[in-house]
């Protein structure tokens, strides 16, 4: 049979079998009470069943039936659905035909009045929409279903298919089943550009935008809209103070301020300042210039991040949702040549910390204890050390055991349970998996840039801990003007004959090197003028290596799943990439300047090694390192076929990345 006849007829029997339960249970005084609040969430449902058929099942000359236009791929997607939602609906398809009621005849039945009609008028037939088609479909089960005496004529058993809880375990299936076509329907618009006839445009106003609206997909067009848009003249900077609180930073030296940012419009709001810095790299371009470029970027950046675009309603992994945690950003601040974007800090949002700060725990201590380790190193290389200088060397090395194990008990009674956990890895992928539904990438992708929120007083274990992801990069146009652009400072890369002796004296050399501003608690911030260009190693780790240290090619959103990858192994492990490779980054913050190219390749194969590590299965289960080893080497079917992320080949692989990686993520943060 082919997949346009089954998903027609799972779509209609699912309609049939729905219009046969809202009905029983309309028509049910005395149990209506109890299932009011239940009813409503089907009412939901409904709609968005109704909308679902007409658009990609009617007939009329607008949409189709718009089904047959798909894509293969999409057309078997949403045949798995739809059978899938109709075999939950078995046992309630039963009993109305234990009890006569042939749903199924409902299409025969109409399809006789719709024969009638032409044999009486062509005009007829032609002046019939799809949605009067459904609205007559709707009207014949209604008949057929209060024809019988539901009350006398159903048995014990059967109305306990009635009662609360089994509608709201069947309200919840449908919900799970729902948003999966609502994911699926947000990837055939960024692909075909249109949603049963309707173009994305046209989605945002007017009848698109109730049928957006009943579909659940409104703010996907929204984000897919601005994707493609250009920032309005009149989008303006904000104009209001920043006054940062008593803890300013959120770490030492973090481009997120914590404070409160009085707007003159608006009022005041708990904000978090994310700085945003540019190096313009042109020689032929003055001060001025240079500084309305970066305006521009940030401009850029603000309008697609501005408004309701977070889908961040939903915490509970259970209901099937994909949600999208990002924090709602008021626009973008001037203040003098500094730019900045302003977010609205969460109610009951808490005490922030980065995702790399919580995992580490205590940076000072531990950069403490890792210089301290280099120097003993140093003094182990004399190679006749006096009796004295031995035993310090030993006492100092029982120091520094000591030293670790204290901080490794702190960190253990910190560290996120293994639910949270899962729940962490699931929120960031699902967050990713939007961005990447919505036409956009992110580019920046590191624990540093993940914000969480904790409740101050509240014990860990209760807190329900939610990952917002911030630190996005440049989102800028691809073109000559905005090529030599990057968001940090680099230095030239080193050639690979140059160190060559060195580096192989230390197979770590280069390995991860962090900017001095992130990894040295003591590092003072200067202004961007004065600073000298500083090499980010520990950034670089998380970057594909496609895009290590500047590389032009394309950014794809295969680059994106890499860092995810990156950060899912920290998560894992629950252990930063600045611990993991820390004696690569002393090395490469000695020599102040990027590792020649055959290194930083050993680095990265060090990287994946650890997602085949023991530990990693033994924290998280081999099939969480698993998913952890397909992000890092990009083991996913539409890439092996070089599908670009540019066109049709994104969506592919934004759809195998829910498949493989946010989907079983989801299972296991339900699980636990």
């Amino acid at each position: 049979m082919e997949v346009y006849t089954t998903a027609s007829t799972a779509v209609h029997d699912i309609y049939a079998i729905t219009v046969f339960i809202r009905t029983v249970i309309q028509d049910v005084k005395q149990r209506q009470q109890a299932l009011d609040d239940i009813q409503a969430q089907l009412e939901h449902e409904f709609l968005f069943l109704e909308t679902f058929n007409i658009l990609f099942f009617g007939d009329d000359d607008r949409s189709g039936p718009w089904f047959r236009t798909l894509p293969d791929l999409f057309q078997r997607d949403l045949n798995n659905i739809l059978t899938s939602l109709r075999r939950c609906l078995d046992a309630y398809d039963n009993v109305a035909l234990k009890h006569g009621l042939n749903l199924s005849e409902v299409n025969s039945t109409l399809g006789r009045e719709y024969k009638q009609d032409e044999c009486s008028t062509a005009d007829t037939l032609s002046s019939k929409s799809s949605k009067n088609k459904v609205g007559r479909y709707r009207s014949i089960i209604e008949h057929m279903t209060k024809k019988v005496a539901w009350k006398e004529r159903m048995k014990k058993l059967e109305w306990a298919l009635f009662d609360q809880e089994e509608v709201k375990k069947l309200t919840d299936q449908y919900r799970e089943w729902t948003e999966r076509l609502r994911q699926v329907m947000t990837l055939i618009l960024l692909v075909s550009g249109n949603l049963g006839g309707y173009a994305t445009s046209d989605l945002g106003v007017d009848v698109g935008a109730k049928i957006s609206r009943a579909l659940g997909v409104t703010k996907a067009v929204r984000r897919q809209i601005r994707a493609k848009s250009e920032v309005p003249k009149r989008f303006a900077a904000l104009e209001g103070n920043f006054n940062p609180d008593g803890s300013g930073h959120i770490t030492k030296a973090s481009s997120y301020t914590v404070g409160l940012f009085h707007d003159h419009q608006s009022g005041s709001y708990n904000a978090i300042m994310e700085t945003h810095e540019f190096v313009i790299v042109d020689d032929g371009r003055s001060e001025r210039e240079r500084q309305e470029m970066k305006l521009e970027l940030v401009r850029r950046l603000a309008w697609l991040l501005q408004g309701d675009i977070s889908t961040a309603e939903s915490n509970d992994p259970n209901n099937g949702t994909a949600p999208m945690y990002l924090l709602q950003c008021l626009g973008y601040y001037v203040s003098g040549t500094k730019l900045s974007l302003i977010y609205k800090i969460p109610s009951r949002g808490g005490t922030p910390t980065t995702l790399h700060d919580w995992m580490i725990h205590d940076e000072r201590k531990e950069y403490e204890l890792v210089e301290r380790e280099k120097a003993v190193r140093e003094k182990e290389k004399n190679p006749k050390p006096s009796s004295r200088e031995k035993w310090e060397i030993l006492k100092e090395k029982n120091k520094i055991l000591e030293g670790r194990k204290k901080l490794e008990a702190e960190r253990q009674k910190q560290q996120a349970n293994l639910s949270d956990r899962y729940f962490i890895a699931w929120a960031l992928a699902s967050t990713i998996y939007n961005i990447h539904a919505s036409g956009w990438v992110h580019k920046d992708i590191w624990s540093r840039a993940i914000l969480i929120f904790r409740a101050a007083n509240a014990p860990l274990c209760r807190q329900k801990i939610i990952p917002y992801l911030l630190g996005w990069s440049v989102s800028r146009p691809q073109t000559e003007e905005y090529r030599n652009v990057s968001k940090i400072q680099r230095n030239e890369e080193i050639p690979d004959d140059e160190n060559k002796d060195d580096s192989e004296d230390n197979p770590d050399a280069g390995g991860e090197i962090g900017n001095a501003s992130d990894s040295d608690p003591d590092f003072d911030e200067e202004s961007e003028s004065s600073r000298a260009p500083v090499f980010d190693l520990e950034h670089e780790l998380y970057r594909h290596p496609e895009r290590y240290h500047g590389k032009t090619a394309t950014y794809e959103n295969k680059h994106d799943l890499y860092s995810l990858g990156v950060v899912l192994l920290e998560i894992g492990l629950w252990s930063t990439i600045s611990i993991e490779m820390s004696t690569a980054i002393g090395t490469a913050r000695k020599n102040s300047s990027a590792p020649p190219t055959h290194i930083m390749e050993r680095l990265q194969e060090q990287i994946r090694l650890k997602s085949e590590d023991q530990r990693l299965a033994n924290q998280m289960g081999p099939r969480y390192a698993e998913i952890v080893r397909r992000c890092l080497t990009g083991s996913f079917d539409s890439l092996k076929n070089n599908s670009k992320s540019g066109g049709g080949g994104g969506a592919e692989l934004t759809r195998e990345f829910h498949e493989l990686v946010v989907e079983p993520l989801r299972l296991r943060a339900t699980i636990n």
